[in-house]
Parts: structure tokens; C-alpha cells; sequence
């Protein structure tokens, strides 16, 4: 079996692994994880349907890459989302006032 496949003119790699893929290719990916995380939880979505999702990106980039490593490092980074969509809920107002509280304790240690 080959390891190389020629699609569009490009030479393509098909015995990659996810920790060999460029940077942006793991940064586009994880976005795509994020966006399919969002609506996993908004939409109530199985870990496949989502999983699904973000393998049909991939395939339509044409980056190849092995699924069930896809799918390892999407359960692997569900718990990073799910911080990360809690930390977007919190309305900018709260940092803006922990800022303020920061530099009063600031002041108050300064006069001590």
C-alpha cells in the first residue's frame, strides 16, 4: 500500500500522524473541535455527530490525518472547551471590576 496519494496535483502524505500535521493545520483543527464542542452542548449533539462534524472539515481541507487520533485528541480537549465556553460567559463587566478591586487592594497595601 502506498503511503503517498496524488490529489490535485498535490503529493499527500497518508501515513501522517496528528502530532506530525503543520501548526496551523493543528490550529484549524482545534477550532473546528471547539466550534463542534459549542454545538455538542448547544444542540444537545452525540460525541459521534459532533466527532463527525469536525471530520467532514477535515476531509474537505484535505488533510489527512488518522480518525481515531482526531477523535482521541477531541475527547482529550473536551474538558479545555468546556472551560473555555464557561470563561466566554462571563460578562466583560466582572474583569473590569476585579481590575478595580486589584488596584484599591494595591493602594490599601501601599498605605499599610
Amino acid at each position: 500500500m502506498s503511503k503517498h496519494k496524488m490529489v490535485d496535483g498535490k503529493l499527500l502524505h497518508m501515513n501522517k500522524r496528528y502530532k506530525d500535521l503543520k501548526n496551523r493545520q493543528k490550529d484549524k483543527i482545534a477550532g473546528w473541535m471547539y466550534e463542534a464542542y459549542k454545538k455538542q452542548v448547544d444542540e444537545d449533539l452525540s460525541n459521534y455527530e459532533a466527532f463527525a462534524l469536525v471530520m467532514d472539515k477535515i476531509n474537505k481541507a484535505q488533510i489527512w490525518v488518522p480518525e481515531y487520533e482526531v477523535e482521541q485528541k477531541y475527547n482529550s480537549m473536551k474538558s479545555r472547551f468546556k472551560n473555555r465556553m464557561a470563561a466566554e460567559s462571563i460578562p466583560q463587566h466582572i474583569y473590569q471590576m476585579e481590575a478595580i478591586l486589584d488596584t484599591a487592594q494595591q493602594k490599601m497595601d501601599a498605605l499599610e
